[in-house]
Formats: C-alpha cells, structure tokens, sequence
C-alpha cells in the first residue's frame, strides 16, 4: 500500500508548485517650476496731443495750454503672475530741441500716473529724474490706464516745433523659484 501510496503521490509531486510573488514600487517625482513673469500683450500706445499752446491775442497766447496736455491719456495692457509684482512709470518732460531765447521755454514738465483696474496706481514726475515710488500691482492681468496729470512750462512761452516726451511703465514679477 505504502507504494501506491508513493507512487499516487509522485505525478503532485511533478506538478510545479509557483513560487511565493514579491512587488516591488519604485518612485518617479515630478516637479516644474514657473519663473515670475510680467508681460505687456499691448507694449505701445500713442497720446497726440496736437497744438500745445493757447491760441488768442491776450497775455496767454502762445503759453502752454495744460488742459490739452492734462487730457492725454492712453492704454497699456499686460499680465504679472505673481502676487508681489510691482508697477513703476518713469516719464520725461516733452521737449523741442530748438534753441531757446529769454522769455521762451522748450520743456513741459508733466505728471505721469499708471492706474490699472485693480487700483493699482504708480507716478511719475519729470521734474524728478528716475522712476516714481513702486506701487503693489500683485498678480494682475487687464487694461492700465496711463495719463498726464499737472502739465507745466514755467508760465513761459513755447518755442515753435514738435515736442515729444516719453512714459514708460514697468511690470516686475519680483519672484524667483526656489531651486528644485
């Protein structure tokens, strides 16, 4: 019987016993960063301001018409994507580079102000050389009004010719990612 026994145990015996399975995980991370960044997707704008000087034959004639001046405005539009970007506008006074004689004046000094839509508002005198105070934009995408505000010509009169001047207006993200 014992060999029966044996023998009827032998064909288990052959059949494969599978071996005890052991997982293994392994781990990939995955990290990115984005860089702070500030953007203008409308970098220019124009102000025309036409005839400068009050027309007319009374002691203001030929003196600085502020209210054309002070009635310049234009649009910027642009993004920063971090919640310290910061908002500066640097102007330059409108000048003529025709000789100037006593009595006259080629420059008007002016005040620029960038205001956009969440309040944020920088400025900028040309009397004052460099950029205004920082304003707070934080993260910000939309329209930034610009306009000229306080034009003066030291009540003098204004030497004939083309005048230009320029504002800029400058976006900073102030935010650098940490090094992964």
């Amino acid at each position: 019987m014992r060999k029966h026994l044996i023998l009827a145990a032998a064909p288990l015996a052959l059949v494969a016993v599978p071996a005890l399975a052991q997982n293994a995980t392994g781990t990939v991370d995955v990290t990115g960063s984005v860089a702070g960044r500030c953007l203008f997707t409308t970098a220019t704008d124009l102000i025309p301001l036409g005839e400068l000087a009050l027309p007319g034959s009374d002691s203001n004639a030929g003196k600085l018409d502020a209210a054309v001046v002070n009635a310049g405005s234009a649009e910027l539009v642009g993004w920063c994507n971090h919640a310290a970007a910061t908002m500066d506008v640097e102007a330059t006074a409108l000048t003529n580079l025709a000789p100037v004689a006593d009595g006259f004046t080629n420059v008007i000094d002016y005040t620029a102000v960038a205001t956009a839509t969440n309040e944020a508002t920088a400025s900028d005198t040309t009397t004052v050389a460099g950029a205004g105070t920082a304003s707070n934009l934080g993260m910000y995408t939309g329209p930034i009004a610009v306009t000229i505000d306080d034009a003066a010509s030291a009540n003098k009169l204004l030497v004939a010719g083309a005048y230009t001047g320029l504002i800029k207006v400058t976006l900073k993200p102030n935010y650098t990612p940490p090094s992964p």
